[in-house]
């Protein structure tokens, strides 16, 4: 698991890296690509024991598997190298001179001081 969540890591350090350097707000995974993983995942997700039907902690109530990876670790640690700028839509960053200044603030009513909006 912790070579997972080390790849994890570098791919969105890398997706970072890209976001700074491009000037980007964010970058967003195109809904075709999301789609298209999570059929090839939920694919391969029929051959293991989990679809076996067994009680897994994996596996929500509709039956639906929502294990991490049901591959091996250093396939994921190759499909995830480096980002793939490919896969995601990029939201360009607006000029500061062309809007308002932003200000962070807690929203009315909040519970949690952790809370805040950008206006």
């Amino acid at each position: 698991m912790v070579f997972i969540i080390e790849s994890q890591i570098a791919y969105v350090l890398d997706a970072v890296k890209r976001i700074r350097a491009r000037g980007l707000r964010f970058v967003d995974v195109r809904p075709d690509v999301q789609a298209a993983y999570n059929a090839r995942i939920q694919e391969k997700l029929k051959k293991t024991v989990w679809a076996s039907g067994c009680m897994s902690w994996y596996l929500t109530r509709s039956g639906k598997n929502t294990t991490v990876w049901p591959g091996f670790t250093f396939h994921y640690r190759w499909l995830t190298r480096q980002f793939d700028a490919t896969s995601y839509e990029e939201a360009k960053a607006i000029e500061a001179r062309d809007q308002p200044a932003s200000v962070a603030h807690a929203p009315p009513m909040t519970t949690s001081s952790r809370s805040f909006t950008l206006t």
